[in-house]
């Protein structure tokens, strides 16, 4: 059985990295957030008019097995907000759909087709708040700290996503409150930024911002994301429980 690639496997892969001369970082990616005044329902077909906006970004790279190779396959994405939420679509084009891997799950375990996002809210380049769901629904979500080296799996917030199969591959939408990324008020935020994509049969995870293997750590290497203007720091609220995931 081919071994699960979680984002944690990515992370030990950073953090344990010897450094061989000085390490080559990309120019930083940089994503515009767009607001939307209509919340888009989460159900992984981007039928709404939420999503009519803004532009698809992609040209991911690999980072296993193959680092800076092109993926197998092509990865798209967009993030909008409105004074609550961040929405996030992600197509996962695959040109082999019945070969996507489905594993039904708990949550946090990362067998499976998965897409992730991370988000340095506080900009501080060692923090990262991970947020992933598989392409059968289940969702996964960590705290990363110390640029990487630390991680926690037992935070379990508050938000939303489901994926759903498509001909040209499987479809992503997530709904993650600013309740539960912590954040300063500022009237122009920009927070480090990834998103990453899983391809289970292939052994493969792919990046939006490539991030060097020798890097010493993740977190400060990601990208960015801009456009959050006008958004507040809001107060967390109890955190519900969770199952298994079902079977549509």
């Amino acid at each position: 059985m081919i071994k699960s690639l979680t984002l944690t496997v990515l992370f030990i892969s950073f953090t344990t990295s010897i450094l061989l001369g000085q390490t080559e970082y990309l120019p930083k990616k940089v994503y515009k957030a767009y607001r939307v005044e209509e919340a888009p329902v989460i159900n992984g077909v981007f039928d709404d008019p939420a999503w009519q906006q803004g532009t698809w970004a992609g040209d991911f790279t690999q980072n296993e097995p193959y680092a800076d190779r092109p993926p197998t396959q092509d990865t798209e994405f967009k993030l909008a907000f409105d004074d609550v939420n961040l929405y996030v679509a992600v197509r996962a084009l695959d040109s082999a759909p019945d070969s996507i891997t489905n594993r039904m799950s708990r949550r946090d375990n990362g067998d499976g087709d998965m897409v992730f996002v991370v988000f340095d809210s506080y900009h501080d380049l060692r923090t990262g708040f991970v947020f992933g769901v598989s392409s059968a629904g289940v969702r996964f979500d960590m705290i990363i700290s110390n640029n990487g080296q630390s991680e926690d799996e037992t935070w379990d917030p508050i938000w939303q996503a489901k994926a759903e199969m498509h001909e040209w591959g499987w479809g992503a939408e997530m709904k993650i409150p600013f309740t539960q990324l912590r954040f300063n008020k500022n009237s122009e935020n920009v927070w480090g930024f990834e998103v990453a994509r899983q391809i289970f049969r292939e052994n493969e995870m792919s990046l939006w911002h490539p991030v060097p293997r020798n890097a010493p750590g993740f977190i400060h290497a990601m990208g960015e994301l801009d456009g959050l203007q006008e958004i507040e720091p809001r107060k967390q609220f109890d955190l519900t429980p969770y199952g298994v995931a079902s079977l549509k």
